[in-house]
């Protein structure tokens, strides 16, 4: 199975072992004839004219038409990462397209490290395991027009061979090895996101299809969620919508999930409606890209003092100052927000500090504030009249279906089995 592909204008092949160099496809071929055993080659992999050409110390060796397959004894070192058992290399339209072949173990042997620290509970590293093992067979063949399987960016799953490998999760994976999810006796499309922020989505709400066991879960033990704002003004807006000069926003939250299920925006030239997924990729070609999760409230953004998180302070009416608990350099988001008349934030280890350097913490004392908390102005509507700009309040990391990565940490924390996990997520599904 064809894992990855990436496209270069030049390629670096380094010997680890002696490695044999195929012409043509290796998976196809068992002329031995096609077979040239290269040893201590530590060389160029380039394109020329619509074929390959290895270099060795400036020295062309060979010129292949179309592909080559590289297997190795040991590994095969490509661009400073090292992966397992064959290499194929095709040239098309004078660009390089580098697949690494390989058993699906060995694959997720560099994928569970690089969907999941490798520090985490082991019985969250082994949930991990079995929904990319699924998720992988569920999804072979996305890319099969372009030669391989699925790639390695978050696109399919992240997969970085062999470079990314910890013990850890590799114990994780052999222990479940043939260990699969199933409704109703077959495999299911086991996705995952970062984390929830407190629910997890129905399927129906973020792509088109109804799925049984993709169904919304309250969230309650997800720890480390995170908390994030954005903040538009109309202006973008209208440069993203090209519907004129949109004039008012309009938010429509799930009352079950909290999670947003419409976005409108009313501009002068008509109305762009945002439902689904494009609630968050609408916002992609702006800079911080696509809203981290559809798990977000609306507020007025003149109502509160917004700053880029580089500034070392944030000054109001020169007697109050908003910075991190461990000085700017700790404030890991874009922007961070305060509320001008309750000093309340959405935003870790902020605090504010007066002029008589009174200290006072800005996070809610309960975790369920964010939704619940009065002195935050929440509104579902927005005129160019109430504000000449609008800010996301959100929690959690991608599209919120399936198991949350943070709260399968959690789960294991709290005593939760592996196959507990994933049926806690994954609705109706049986583990074997």
């Amino acid at each position: 199975m064809g894992f990855f592909s990436k496209n270069y204008e030049n390629s670096y092949i380094y010997k680890d072992n002696d490695y044999y160099v195929m012409i043509g496809n290796f998976n196809n071929s068992t002329d031995a004839n096609n077979t040239m055993i290269s040893k201590n080659i530590n060389g160029e992999v380039v394109h020329i004219d619509n074929s390959i050409g290895i270099y060795d110390n400036n020295h062309l060796l060979a010129v292949y038409k179309n592909s080559i397959t590289i297997k190795s004894n040991d590994y095969i070192s490509l661009l400073n990462k090292k992966y397992r058992n064959l290499i194929n290399i095709i040239c098309k339209n004078n660009s390089l397209s580098v697949i690494n072949t390989l058993d699906i173990e060995e694959y997720l042997y560099g994928v569970v490290p690089s969907e999941m620290p490798s520090s985490w509970h082991k019985e969250a590293l082994k949930a991990q395991a079995v929904t990319a093992r699924n998720y992988a067979y569920a999804n072979l063949g996305t890319h099969k027009k372009d030669g391989y399987d699925v790639c390695d960016t978050v696109h399919c799953q992240v997969y970085n061979g062999v470079n990314n490998e910890k013990q850890s999760t590799t114990d994780a994976i052999n222990e479940t090895k043939g260990v699969f999810a199933y409704y109703n006796n077959e495999l299911i499309n086991a996705v995952y996101s970062s984390s929830s922020g407190g629910y997890t989505d129905d399927a129906e709400n973020v792509w088109n299809n109804s799925v049984p066991y993709l169904k919304a879960v309250k969230d309650e033990y997800e720890e480390g969620a995170k908390q994030w704002t954005r903040t538009f003004t109309f202006d973008e807006l209208s440069s993203m919508a090209s519907i004129g000069t949109v004039n008012e926003i309009i938010l429509e939250n799930s009352s079950v999930t909290g999670r947003v299920n419409k976005l409108t925006l009313i501009g002068t030239n008509g109305e762009k409606v945002l439902e689904k997924e494009e609630v968050r990729t609408f916002f992609s070609k702006h800079i911080g890209g696509s809203l981290d999760s559809k798990n977000f409230k609306m507020l007025k953004a003149n109502n509160y003092i917004s700053a880029n998180s580089k500034q070392d302070n944030i000054e109001k009416d020169n007697t109050i100052y908003a910075i991190s608990s461990k000085g700017s350099s700790a404030i890991n988001r874009d922007v961070f927000v305060i509320d001008k008349n309750t000093t309340s934030s959405e935003i870790d280890n902020m605090y504010v500090i007066n002029k008589n350097q009174n200290i006072s913490n800005l996070l809610p004392k309960n975790k369920d504030d964010y939704n619940t908390n009065s002195n935050i102005n929440y509104v579902s509507k927005l005129t160019r009249k109430d504000s000449n700009s609008v800010t996301f309040v959100g929690k959690g990391w991608g599209h919120g279906v399936g198991m949350s990565q943070y709260g399968a940490n959690s789960l294991a924390k709290k005593g939760y089995k592996y196959d507990e996990i994933l049926k806690y997520y994954y609705t109706g599904i049986e583990v074997k």
